[in-house]
């Protein structure tokens, strides 16, 4: 059966572990990244926030990795809801001006993300209208 939800309590305790990781560790230092170095003009960038909010962002990719180790996705052989929170900010994080050093099984995980296509459909959407488009 291919659910995202799990019927199990237990299994879904595990997906929910993760969605808050996600909105409370990940996605902060995701959005000052994803703002400082897309949303800000490049002449108002600053090269050092970018470093560290992009070293940060980094350390929070390595723990996904470790949980992806010899599986594919992050709850185990199929997709969750965890995958998606977490996941929908690879399309951004690999489009953004940064350097990407190592993390290997994030690519590959992300490589299984695109090969679906809702992925491609309703994550993988420009936002070009964004860059350089912060007020302030």
């Amino acid at each position: 059966e291919d659910v995202l939800w799990d019927r199990d309590p237990a299994d879904r305790a595990h997906a929910d572990q993760w969605m808050d990781w996600m909105q409370t560790t990940l996605a902060p230092d995701f959005y000052e990244l994803f703002w400082s170095s897309v949303r800000i003009p490049a002449e108002r960038q600053k090269p050092q926030a970018i470093a560290d909010a992009a070293r940060r962002l980094r350390a929070h990719y390595a723990v996904v990795e470790r949980q992806l180790a010899a599986k594919p996705y992050l709850l185990g052989e199929r997709l969750s809801m965890a995958d998606i929170v977490i996941g929908a900010t690879l399309y951004r994080y690999y489009e953004m001006p940064i350097e990407r050093p190592g993390l290997a099984g994030i690519h590959g995980w992300y490589q299984r993300l695109i090969a679906r296509p809702a992925y491609r459909t309703h994550v993988m959407v420009s936002f070009e209208e964004l860059r350089g488009n912060a007020a302030g």
